[in-house]
C-alpha cells in the first residue's frame, strides 16, 4: 500500500490496494500557479537566443526567408540546450545534497564522486549542515494523501530540540512557492501519522553559498494556496465538452 513515481515522472502510481489510481505531483498543482520570475527568465533566454543566433548567420543579402527560418531553428535549439542544461543541473545538485544529507553518512564532509560543477553546491550545503542543528532522520521522503489524490517527495525530514522539520533543498532561489510546497508536504506527512511544526527551503548556490527560508505556519496561507492551485489543476483535466 503505498505510491512510487511513474517512470516518466509525470505523476506517483498507486501501489498494493492502491494500484491504478494516479497521484497528482504536488509541484505540478504548484505549476498552475503564474511564476513571474520563470516567465522572465524564458524572456531573456529568449533574447539571448536571437542575439547569439544573429551573431551566428548574419543577415543574408538575398533568400531573407530561408534565414528567418534558420534563425527560429537556431534560437530554439539554444533555448532547449540552456534548459536542459539548468534543469540537468538542479537534479545533480539535488541528487548531491540527497547523499550528503542521508542519515547513513558518517561524516557529512565525506568527499563523493560528482561532478567539478557541483562542488560550490557541496560546499554550500556543508556550509549550512554546521549551523542548522538539523538531525536528519530520512531522505527522499515520499508523502501522499488519499483524499487529495496528490503525492510527493521530500527532501529530508529531520528534528531539533523543538520537533520535526522538513526541507527542500533549491538551486534556482527561492520564491513565494517553495511555502506552499512545503506546507503541501507538511499535510501529506501529517496523513501518515508525523506532525512537522515547520518547514525550510534551503538555496545551495553555484559560489558556494546559502540561504535558509523558513515556513513557521505551515497551514495558513501557504497550505491554502497549495489547495487552491490543486483544485485548479484537477479542473483543467475536466471535459466540458466535445
Amino acid at each position: 500500500m503505498g505510491v512510487e513515481l511513474a517512470e516518466h515522472g509525470r505523476w506517483y502510481e498507486g501501489t498494493g490496494e492502491h494500484k491504478g489510481i494516479k497521484f497528482k505531483r504536488v509541484t505540478t498543482c504548484l505549476n498552475t500557479i503564474r511564476k513571474p520570475q520563470l516567465e522572465s527568465w524564458q524572456e531573456q533566454q529568449i533574447y539571448r537566443g536571437m542575439r547569439e543566433a544573429i551573431q551566428a548567420a548574419p543577415p543574408p543579402v538575398i533568400a531573407v526567408s530561408s534565414w528567418a527560418d534558420e534563425l527560429e531553428a537556431r534560437v530554439k535549439a539554444g533555448i532547449k540546450a540552456r534548459t536542459e542544461e539548468t534543469t540537468s543541473f538542479g537534479i545533480r545538485a539535488h541528487d548531491l545534497a540527497r547523499r550528503l544529507s542521508s542519515p547513513l553518512v558518517a561524516e557529512a564532509t565525506e568527499v563523493y564522486n560528482y561532478d567539478s560543477d557541483l562542488d560550490g553546491v557541496r560546499q554550500a550545503w556543508v556550509k549550512w549542515h554546521g549551523v542548522s542543528n538539523i538531525e536528519i532522520d530520512e531522505t527522499e521522503k515520499v508523502v501522499y494523501s488519499e483524499q487529495l489524490l496528490v503525492a510527493g517527495t521530500i527532501d529530508f525530514v529531520g528534528h531539533d530540540e523543538h520537533g520535526i522539520i522538513i526541507g527542500d533543498y533549491k538551486t534556482g532561489g527561492i520564491w513565494a512557492d517553495a511555502a506552499y510546497q512545503l506546507a503541501a508536504y507538511a499535510l501529506l506527512l501529517k496523513e501518515s501519522g508525523v506532525q512537522a511544526y515547520k518547514g525550510i527551503a534551503i538555496h545551495l548556490d553555484r559560489d558556494g553559498t546559502f540561504f535558509q527560508h523558513e515556513v513557521d505556519n505551515l497551514e495558513g496561507e501557504p497550505l491554502e494556496m497549495f489547495l487552491a492551485s490543486r483544485r485548479i489543476a484537477f479542473a483543467n483535466e475536466k471535459l466540458l465538452w466535445k
